[in-house]
């Protein structure tokens, strides 16, 4: 009788920590807090600030002007780690980064980004570690194309 109560009790208990939120759930708050935390960073030209919020390679694309092309002078240039980080820190007072929807569960966000060459669109992606939200990089809509919804 021991031995059942003692089965019943721990599988109630690992059933009530099963169904409880994953200490990793990412929610719409989390990621709009990154962006927050993004734009204060680069606004700050914070370094270390801004690569708080992404694994140490992530990459992400930005619009970089090509002045010699006179056809398509904005093309996308691929900046990974400390790259980008200083890219954001030097290139980035007028930057505007704009939350407009998760996705993937929270995996994903897709952001408008302003005041890094014409305005384009950023799916970034995420997972947390030990705890903190931080970006594994993304992809991104063509330099100039789509507004989405900017809040």
């Amino acid at each position: 009788m021991k031995l059942l109560f003692c089965i019943f009790l721990l599988l109630t208990l690992l059933s009530t920590s099963a169904s409880s939120a994953a200490p990793d759930d990412i929610t719409e708050t989390h990621l709009r807090g990154w962006v927050a935390d993004l734009q204060k960073g680069v606004q700050s030209k914070n370094k270390t600030a801004i690569s708080s919020l992404f694994f140490d390679h992530a990459s992400m694309a930005i619009c970089a002007n090509d002045k010699e092309d006179k056809v398509k002078p904005w093309k996308a240039k691929w900046l990974s780690g400390n790259e980008l980080f200083e890219y954001l820190v030097n290139n980035g007072t007028n930057a505007r980064f704009y939350f407009n929807k998760q996705e993937l569960g929270g995996r994903k966000a897709m952001v408008t980004v302003t005041g890094l060459g014409p305005e384009f669109i950023a799916h970034y992606y995420f997972q947390k570690e030990k705890g903190v939200l931080v970006s594994m990089g993304g992809e991104y809509l063509a330099c100039g194309q789509a507004t989405y919804n900017c809040d």
